[in-house]
This record gives C-alpha cells, sequence and structure tokens, in this order.
C-alpha cells in the first residue's frame, strides 16, 4: 500500500521541453538540405531559420528543461529521469552542429 501511494505523488520534471528541443533541432537539421538544394534567396531564408531554431531555440528549450528540472528536485518526492537529460544534450549537440552550418551559410550569402 504504501508504495502505491509513494508512486502516486512522484514528483518529475516535465518531458515537453526536452522533447521539443530535439524536434527544434531536428528541424534545423532538415533546413541543412532545403539549403543544400535551394536557390540562394531560399538558402539565405533557410539558414536564418536553421540558425534561429538550432542555435537559439535549442538552447532556451533545453535552459527551461533544467530550471523545470531543479524545480522538481526540490521536492522530497522527486524521481529523476535520465533519459530527459540525455535527450536535452542530444538536441544540443545536434542543435549546435546544425547551427554552425547555418550560420557559415548566412555569413558567406552576406559575404557575396
Amino acid at each position: 500500500m504504501a508504495q502505491t501511494t509513494a508512486g502516486s505523488r512522484a514528483v518529475r520534471a516535465p518531458a515537453w521541453p526536452s522533447s521539443v528541443s530535439l524536434a527544434a533541432a531536428a528541424a534545423s537539421v532538415a533546413l541543412v538540405g532545403v539549403e543544400l538544394t535551394a536557390e540562394s534567396p531560399t538558402a539565405f531564408w533557410a539558414g536564418v531559420a536553421g540558425y534561429v531554431l538550432g542555435g537559439i531555440a535549442v538552447t532556451v528549450l533545453v535552459q527551461v528543461h533544467r530550471a523545470l528540472r531543479r524545480r522538481a528536485g526540490a521536492s522530497a518526492w522527486y524521481n529523476p529521469q535520465a533519459r530527459l537529460d540525455r535527450v536535452a544534450t542530444l538536441a544540443v549537440v545536434v542543435g549546435m552542429t546544425s547551427a554552425a552550418w547555418h550560420a557559415f551559410v548566412v555569413a558567406t550569402e552576406l559575404a557575396k
């Protein structure tokens, strides 16, 4: 009986910030493909959008994840989920890598 009561009171960090950050990183990677196949004006705007998604949105969403995890960790009933931290780390690595590519494309277009 005590285990079911403790399980119903378990506090977890929400999964949405890390999941949305991974989706933003995946969208940024998809925009790399758009840049490689598109004409110059489209490639520039795809680069800007990809940089915003991969470099800025991912970073903000991972910080939201960490803040919510820290707030949930203050509870005595906190139940950590390492999977969410791994998803957030993957999102940062993928997002920053594609953001670097997008920054290169945008800088190249601006230099022309």
